[in-house]
């Protein structure tokens, strides 16, 4: 436990963390290997994540409406497979966009 003000966890507290992740199925959709996985298909970017996981990404792939990388500073899409932009996508001045590959897990 930290009490200088600064968030900290103890051991103890990181273990019962990786224990839940890890020693069900509950919530192991939240792991980054499990993320891996799944093929995704992004129509719109939620305002409250800056980072989006998937094996094969598709931007815009039968969307009705223009995808935008606007009004966020930062958007990265990390995928294992590939990823690929379809029509009506816009980036604007201001928003850095990235797509990087990464290994999948085994």
């Amino acid at each position: 436990m930290e009490y200088t003000g600064y968030n900290s966890l103890s051991p103890c507290q990181i273990e019962s963390i990786h224990t839940a992740l890890e020693g069900n199925n509950m919530l192991r959709s939240y792991l980054l290997c499990n993320q891996f996985q799944i093929d995704r298909i992004l129509c719109d970017f939620d305002p409250n994540i800056v980072s989006f996981f998937g094996r094969k990404i598709n931007l815009n792939q039968g969307c009705s409406s223009v995808l935008k990388a606007n009004g966020k500073p930062f958007i990265s899409i990390h995928y294992s497979q590939e990823t690929e932009i379809f029509n009506n996508f816009e980036s604007f001045i201001g928003c850095e966009f990235e797509i990087v590959k990464q290994c999948s897990c085994n």
